[in-house]
């Protein structure tokens, strides 16, 4: 298909625009504040190079009962481009295009005003997944410009709020489909030389310590809440933390030893009410960050933590209660399946191997994958998402927006 990817090659520019324009709306979540404002951007986008789509609307009664409370004052929209295809088969992509805080530290340019620079384009949300979301949209653009038609017709949904769990976006998405797809690519920053099959899930849990309060010259009137929460905090690191990396994953990951399970303690420590100095802690909370691999589930992780905690507040003499801040299964797709041999197969006509690996953090992936879609995330990346100076490479955002294009062109007839 040498005219479509001559085409893919000759829209590097358009591209960039297309990334560039959207790193200018900062859409962060979980406010959701400038939704609405990229959407009126995409739709200027869009229809300049003439593609179709609609903007559904995620029903408000479902954010109100669904998103983070933080996230519910403002409307979430989901954006659909649709290219028509030959056969009736139907290849989804789905992106996200909430972004988290631009943050301190940036050198290069200011989060959301994008600079190109020696092959790169900088800006909060260029590899995280903007780009990925430009790639796609460079394939979609180069088809219907050659006046080509793919032989699987494709649908590209640009969620939000992934970043805060994706229970509004491809969460809702996934139950309102008016046909299932054949395959779905996420094009996450995977890196044009892996494709992600599934990903881990996850298990945040605050631990509430309590106490008694009492004046500093007389502490034995009191409990220590705070001295409760170490004991016990030691306690699951030299315990627990041991006993989850034990869980090993028989599947490859990007980085060594990331097939281990994990368990990270004390992200967040604090105390729910204003203390003093002179005043003995009646109530110190602390969490808990457990990844869990593919061969897990969330309920086997909450069982065991249940017992270890147990086992740390005996030990300290310590009174606790915790609740579940934030729980997602871990997704797995077969590398035999098709959403990951379109990806390797396509890739392999540009000379490219493709390594099949499971993503150490969490993607909507789950959300297909739960409903036995076949569904993997292939995209342009590498190692500065949520960093300052966030950068996406140009040669990926045309590398995979060339594979894009040949998976939708597809091979033999099945």
């Amino acid at each position: 298909m040498p005219t479509v990817l001559d085409r893919v090659e000759s829209l590097q520019n358009e591209i960039v625009e297309i990334l560039s324009e959207m790193i200018k709306v900062p859409t962060v979540s979980p406010s959701g504040e400038k939704y609405g404002e990229f959407v009126d951007r995409m739709k200027t986008l869009l229809g300049k190079y003439g593609l179709d789509y609609r903007i559904i609307g995620v029903p408000q009664d479902f954010v109100d009962s669904n998103c983070p409370e933080e996230a519910r004052g403002n409307p979430r929209y989901i954006i659909e481009v649709k290219l028509p295809g030959k056969s009736g088969e139907i290849i989804d992509f789905n992106g996200h295009y909430d972004v988290v805080p631009g943050g301190p530290g940036w050198s290069v340019t200011d989060p959301f005003k994008p600079v190109v620079r020696d092959g790169r384009v900088y800006g909060r949300g260029s590899v995280d997944m903007k780009g990925g979301l430009a790639s796609v949209l460079g394939a979609f653009i180069a088809f219907k410009e050659e006046g080509v038609t793919p032989r699987f017709t494709s649908r590209l949904y640009m969620v939000p709020d992934e970043e805060i769990g994706g229970e509004c976006g491809t969460g809702w998405l996934v139950d309102h489909l008016d046909t299932a797809p054949k395959a779905v690519i996420i094009p996450e920053p995977s890196g044009t030389r892996r494709v992600w099959h599934g990903h881990k899930g996850a298990l945040w849990v605050e631990v509430n310590v309590k106490g008694r309060t009492a004046h500093a010259s007389t502490p034995w009137l009191g409990v220590n809440a705070f001295e409760k929460a170490s004991r016990m905090a030691v306690w699951l690191f030299d315990n627990y933390v041991p006993a989850v990396n034990s869980i090993v994953s028989k599947y490859t990951y990007d980085l060594p030893g990331a097939e281990k399970a994990t368990a990270m303690i004390g992200g967040v420590v604090g105390m729910k009410s204003t203390g003093k100095i002179n005043q003995v802690p009646g109530s110190v909370y602390f969490t808990i960050d457990r990844r869990i691999n593919p061969e897990e589930n969330v309920e086997s992780a909450h069982k065991q933590l249940r017992e270890y905690l147990e086992l740390a507040a005996e030990k300290a003499g310590a009174e606790y209660e915790y609740r579940i801040v934030h729980s997602m299964e871990p997704a797995l797709t077969s590398t035999d399946s098709p959403a990951v041999k379109m990806v390797v197969e396509a890739a392999g006509k540009l000379g490219i191997q493709v390594e099949p690996t499971v993503c150490m953090g969490g993607l909507d992936l789950r959300y297909y994958t739960m409903k036995g879609i076949s569904a993997s995330s292939y995209g342009p990346g590498n190692n500065t998402p949520h960093m300052p100076d966030e950068y996406v490479d140009i040669s990926e955002l045309v590398t995979a927006a060339k594979v894009f294009a040949l998976i939708l062109e597809g091979g033999k007839e099945d």
